[in-house]
C-alpha cells in the first residue's frame, strides 16, 4: 500500500466537512421543529411537566416562572437572620428547630436557607465545610430537626439523616 500525502487527504478531509454541512443545512431547512424561537410560558411550563420538573426549591413550576420574572430582590430574609441571634441566646440547650429540605436544592441554597433561619452564622463557611467534609453528595431531602446552636458537624450529620 502507498504512502497517502497529507495534502490529498487534507483536501478529502475538506471535502467531507463541505459536503456534510450542505447535507445538514439542507435537513435543518426542511425540518423547522429543531430550530424554536420562542416559547410561551404556558408551552415552558408545559415541557417542564412533562419532564417531571413539577416542583423546584419548594415551589411550583409557575411560581418559579414568576420568581424569574420579577427584577425586585427581597430584604426581608436579612431582617430575620439579624433578628434571630438575640433569640437564641434564650434557647435552652438541646433545643431543635425544623429545617426541610427540598429535592433538587443544592448545598449552597441548604446553607443560605439554614442562615436566613438563623441556624448557621455564615451560609458560605458553612458550604464550604459541607464540601470540605464530604457532606455535599450525602444530603437528604426530607424535614429536619436541626440543633438551634449545634455545630456545623453536628447540623450537617443531621441534614444527612433520615427522620422517621
Amino acid at each position: 500500500m502507498q504512502k497517502m500525502k497529507l495534502a490529498y487527504f487534507l483536501r478529502g478531509l475538506g471535502v467531507g466537512m463541505v459536503f456534510v454541512t450542505v447535507v445538514m443545512a439542507v435537513s435543518m431547512k426542511e425540518n423547522k421543529t429543531i430550530v424554536q424561537k420562542e416559547m410561551t410560558k404556558e408551552q415552558i411550563i408545559q415541557k417542564a411537566k412533562e419532564y417531571g420538573m413539577t416542583e423546584g426549591i419548594g415551589m411550583k413550576v409557575d411560581q418559579i416562572f414568576d420568581a424569574t420574572q420579577t427584577s425586585e430582590p427581597t430584604q426581608a430574609p436579612k431582617e430575620e437572620a439579624q433578628e434571630k441571634p438575640t433569640e437564641e441566646l434564650l434557647v435552652e440547650p438541646g433545643a431543635t428547630k425544623k429545617f426541610e429540605v427540598f429535592s433538587g436544592q443544592t448545598a449552597g441554597e441548604i446553607a443560605k436557607e439554614l442562615e436566613n433561619q438563623g441556624l448557621v452564622e455564615d451560609a458560605e463557611q458553612f458550604h464550604k465545610f459541607l464540601d470540605e467534609e464530604g457532606y455535599t453528595t450525602k444530603l437528604i431531602a426530607g424535614k429536619h430537626n436541626i440543633s438551634i446552636n449545634g455545630s456545623y458537624e453536628q447540623i450537617a450529620k443531621q441534614l444527612c439523616e433520615y427522620n422517621k
